[in-house]
This record gives structure tokens, sequence and C-alpha cells, in this order.
């Protein structure tokens, strides 16, 4: 099996995109809605950038009824897991409430950077939200 890939959303200002699809992608494309649309069956890998705020999320997501291709993207996610640790703690700034949530994964890069303090950037952005690997 074959996997291919295409890069999305080159010039967007948080994240870099890459798309990967089981067949060779439907192009061109004017924009990734466009490029979903044409390519149901795809894997989107949004990868946060580090910028002086800090460290921008990233996500792994897919959206399909394709059996076939779930099943691919399914070992891609858990090799993904076996990867990465389990688990962030959210801050509210202006409450001070906490609340921890397992879901979320971070990779052994991303906890060296909050070590030597990049702050964590939540999807909210910077100013309502921190964020802490591990709980």
């Amino acid at each position: 099996m074959q996997i291919h890939c295409q890069r999305l959303s080159a010039n967007h200002p948080v994240s870099f995109e890459i798309a990967f699809t089981l067949d060779p992608p439907l192009l061109p494309v004017k924009g990734n809605i466009e490029f979903i649309d044409k390519n149901p069956d795809q894997l989107g890998l949004q990868i946060g950038r580090r910028t002086k705020n800090g460290l921008e999320e990233s996500t792994l997501s897919c959206r399909t009824d394709n059996p076939a291709a779930l099943e691919v993207w399914r070992k891609v996610a858990d090799r993904l897991k076996k990867m990465t640790k389990a688990g962030i703690t959210i801050v509210n700034r202006q409450s001070g409430d906490k609340r921890f949530y397992r879901s979320f994964r971070y990779t052994k890069g991303a906890e060296a950077l909050e070590g030597n303090g990049v702050e964590m950037i939540s999807p909210s952005g910077p100013t309502k939200q921190q964020v802490f690997l591990g709980n």
C-alpha cells in the first residue's frame, strides 16, 4: 500500500498542514476545503508552530466513511499514541480553574520545550487559558 502526501496551507500564519491520502490526491484545488471535498478519505496533520508566544497545538484528524481508509488511519493514530504521552492540564487564566484532559497527547520534544520555559498555547490562543503537559 502506498500513502500519498500533499502539503496544504503553505502560507498559513499559525500552522503547517499535511494531508495523507491512499490514492493520488485529486488536484488542483484552491484551498483546504476544496481539497477535503475532492479527497474525502484523507488524514490531516496540522503541525503547530513555535512562535514568540510559545508552541501552538498540533492536531491529527480524519473524516471518512471508507472502512479501508479508516483502518489505515487508525493504525497511524495508534502508532502516534505509542510515540507520545497522554494528558494535559488547562488552567483558566481569569478564574484559576484547572481541568485535566487525558485525550490530548504530547511529544518528548514538546515536553523538553516546556521544561525550558516555552509556553504551550491552547486552541483558544495564549490569552484565555494556560496549558501544562501532564497533570
